[in-house]
Formats: C-alpha cells, structure tokens, sequence
C-alpha cells in the first residue's frame, strides 16, 4: 500500500534528508511544502529524487492563520492527482519516526480504512473558553511576517479590552475601518450542514477522505471565507469537515499517529533531546499508533536522531 508523506517545512534541509532517508521505501512517496520565506534551493540540493515533490505553489504561512491550511491543501491536490489508493500523512520538518518502516507499514495495511485524526466536538474543556472564541471572535493579522501578531474582536462586547483590540487594528491598518466595524457589531454565523469540531493538525487520512475534504471546499466556499478570521482554524477546518460526515466519521481513529509533550504548558510543544530517550521507546512500546513523535531539531540535540535511527535499524532487521 501506497503512503503518501506531507511535510511542511520552514528551515534545517539536512532534518529533512535525515527524515525522508529514514522514511523512503518503494512504497512511499513525498510532497514538500517550504514556506516561502525560506530559500528552497538548499533543500532541492540535498532531496533531488524521483519519489520527492517540492510544491511550487508555496505559501507564506503565518502560525494561527488559514495559511497553514492553504499550503496543506496545495499537497493535497498534487497527490490527489496522481490518484495512488493508500494513507497521506501530514508531518512538519521537526517530526521524526519512532517504529521501523516495517512497523509502519504493516500498521497502515491493519487499518487501511481507517482515518487518524485526533478530534473533539465543540464546545470542549480541551481548550480555553471551550474553544467558542475561536467560532466566535474575528481574529484579524498585524503583521505580514509574524502569525502572532493578532487583534481579537468579540462582536457586540463592549468592554475596554475589546475597544483597545479595535484601535490597535485602525492603526496598524487605517483602511479596514469599515470592516472594523463590521466585525464589532456583527456576531459571526458558522456556516450550517457542517458541526464544529477540535482537534490536531496532524493526521494520517486516506486518499478517498483527502478527495472529500476538497471536493468539500470546492463547493462550499462559504466555509473557507467563514474561518479567514478564525484563530488557529488548521486545528478546526479538517476535523469539521470529516466528523461532519457519519460515513467517515463511524472510521476516524482519534489518534494523531504521533506522540507529543506538551507539558510546558506553551503554544508549542518541547523539543526532545537525550534525556527523552527512554521516555520515547516507552511511549512507543506503550501505543502501537505512535508512529512518530515530535518535536525535534538537530540543531538542538543530533544524538537523538542517532539514537533513534540506530533503534529503527535493528527493529527493521
């Protein structure tokens, strides 16, 4: 069976030569995606193979905005045209696996109708204010460069904190004043015939659900016009869209295929280093969907991936 690995990058082009030497197989192809404010030729250099795609259409991806999703998408479709039955798994650059591409393999051809894809219906404790102010609130762009700088209007709030979000937005950008006052007095509609759901960005899909998300938002463009003001919507669009569907929904597996520690209590998880080591062949041992894990960076610690890389090689033999 055909696996179709995703991976979005943004920096570190031997991390990913490391990542698809330990992932390639016959049976596995890649499609790149590097943010386009980032030198491609370097990765082209050391990753010009046959079974390697680099997107060209790239996109400048911000963190938190619609952008992550437009560039996912853009992968989407290119191996949808190549039309090959088998699983798509999204990976970042900073993802690593922890089983034997044997494990993997045989893993996916088990569940070869399933989806992974962690989930959770909304509203939900899993996230702050039950995740109802990522619906709720229009979440408005600072910076043409940094994600994080970003207004929060709550419509018809009339409170100090909402009134300040307002004026920063007019003077970082003047010319959206009528649409700031739009945003301030009209409370937002999610779109119907489709829940609201949670979830991770990261997941492993089959190519038929990867078709039905697109097919989805071609003819529903009102949804992908809803969540250009929502916060974080790579964590809601996927999710929504397939839980929203009983006959793919009854097969999702709400699982992520990776193990991630967030114990930091940060935006982002930690980077694993050496000290990790046990606790990731125990998580490995412990759950057989951790395929992978992250977050990694050979920058930070190289002897990681080499204790890792070792371990595959004699699972593998």
């Amino acid at each position: 069976m055909k696996i179709h690995y995703i991976i979005l990058v943004h920096k570190n082009p031997e991390q990913l030569c490391r990542l698809v030497e330990q992932l390639e197989t016959e049976q596995t192809d890649f499609y790149i995606h590097v943010d386009r404010k980032t030198d491609i030729s370097p990765f082209q250099e050391k990753l010009s193979r046959p079974n390697v795609c680099f997107i060209s259409e790239r996109v400048d991806i911000l963190w938190g905005t619609i952008s992550q999703v437009s560039a996912v998408l853009n992968c989407m479709r290119e191996i949808s045209r190549k039309g090959e039955e088998g699983h798509v798994i999204l990976l970042s650059g900073q993802d690593y696996p922890l089983k034997s591409n044997r494990c993997i393999a045989a893993f996916l051809e088990t569940h070869r109708t399933t989806d992974f894809l962690f989930h959770f219906s909304l509203p939900s404790d899993i996230w702050p204010r039950k995740g109802l102010d990522r619906l709720e609130a229009y979440r408005i762009g600072l910076s043409k460069t940094e994600g994080k700088k970003q207004v929060k209007i709550e419509p018809c709030a009339f409170t100090l904190r909402n009134f300040y979000h307002f004026l920063v937005l007019l003077c970082h950008k003047p010319a959206m004043l009528p649409k700031a006052i739009r945003f301030f007095f009209t409370k937002r509609k999610h779109p119907s015939g489709i829940k609201p759901f949670g979830g991770s960005f990261w997941w492993g899909l089959k190519l038929s659900s990867v078709n039905y998300i697109l097919d989805y938002l071609e003819t529903h463009p009102a949804y992908w016009k809803y969540h250009q003001y929502t916060a974080n919507p790579d964590e809601i669009m996927f999710p929504s869209i397939l839980c929203s569907a009983p006959e793919i929904a009854k097969n999702i597996w709400n699982s992520d295929l990776r193990y991630i520690d967030w114990g930091e209590g940060k935006e982002s998880p930690r980077i694993f280093t050496v000290k990790d080591w046990e606790t990731l062949i125990r998580q490995s041992e412990l759950r057989e969907d951790f395929l992978f894990a992250r977050k990694f960076d050979l920058e930070v610690d190289s002897v990681l991936l080499d204790q890792i890389e070792e371990r595959r090689r004699e699972t593998e033999s």
